[in-house]
């Protein structure tokens, strides 16, 4: 079960995975938030961060988007504090994002193609504190 009033930031430049995601989230009770690249979701973060937004409890990030990756946002938001679980999702078969990515704070990595239930396990063991890494 989803702990009462989870919410999700989806951030992937995708909008027909991002657009997946949100509504597989939205069934299974988490609120969500969305943004289609890295600036936009600074910007919501600040405004989480400044008390005018949502503090969101989790994070989905893209590693490649225009402008702010999801490693660059990453490594933004551990220079300002404690980021939120984060799970990073990413095409790149390439082991070091994955050592990258965890050493900035991400608990999980999820390696596309993924299922839509995999990024869902992931997000909930990011809230729970206890996602299983790869």
């Amino acid at each position: 079960m989803v702990p009462p009033a989870a919410t999700v930031l989806v951030v992937d430049d995708d909008s027909s995975f991002r657009c997946a995601l949100r509504v597989a989230l939205v069934e299974e009770g988490y609120e969500v938030m969305e943004a289609s690249d890295g600036e936009v979701a600074l910007e919501l973060l600040a405004h989480a961060a400044d008390g005018t937004g949502t503090t969101p409890d989790a994070l989905v990030l893209d590693v490649l988007m225009p402008g702010c990756s999801g490693l660059g946002i990453l490594e933004l938001l551990r220079r300002f504090g404690r980021p939120p679980p984060t799970v990073l999702v990413t095409g790149f078969r390439d082991r070091s994002i994955d050592v990258l990515a965890r050493r900035l704070g991400a608990v999980q990595v999820v390696h596309k193609p993924v299922e839509l239930d995999e990024v869902l396990a992931a997000v909930l063991g990011a809230i729970k504190g206890g996602a299983p890494r790869r």
